[in-house]
């Protein structure tokens, strides 16, 4: 039997969304904390309120990728937390983990949500998330 693999990749496929440009960048409060958002989906930036476009020191790095293949079906935020990171998931739109060792925030959330989801299930549950570990 050869050693060559039955399925030779120049390129292998990025399953994970882990290379999407997130070209888009703002920083956001939530209370008194500065959060850094980067994304891919501009429009995420535009509704979450507070969003500060300069760039500045902010103590928490978020990456966000807004992904088509998504279900846009949300359901009541679960929060699953552990000694150093703490996951967020809303069904089968959005996933959240936070590493708090790192103060990063990587998630992803589908690309067919609405507005009014954005700004009132899934920016006030990762907002209270990371919140409850500074205080």
């Amino acid at each position: 039997m050869p050693d060559q693999p039955m399925l030779p990749l120049t390129e292998p496929p990025d399953l994970l969304r882990r290379f999407v440009p997130t070209a888009h960048e703002a920083c956001i409060r939530t209370g008194d904390l500065r959060v850094r958002m980067r994304t891919n989906d501009p429009r995420l930036l535009r509704l979450a309120d507070g969003a500060d476009h300069k760039r500045g020191v902010s103590e928490v790095e978020w990456t966000m990728v807004c992904d088509p293949e998504m279900s846009p079906q949300l359901s009541d935020p679960v929060v699953l937390d552990g000694e150093t990171t703490s996951f967020l998931s809303s069904g089968r739109a959005c996933y959240v983990a936070m590493d708090y060792e790192r103060n990063e925030l990587t998630g992803f959330v589908s690309a067919g949500i609405s507005d009014d989801d954005w700004t009132g299930m899934i920016l006030p549950a990762v907002s209270k998330m990371i919140e409850e570990r500074w205080q």
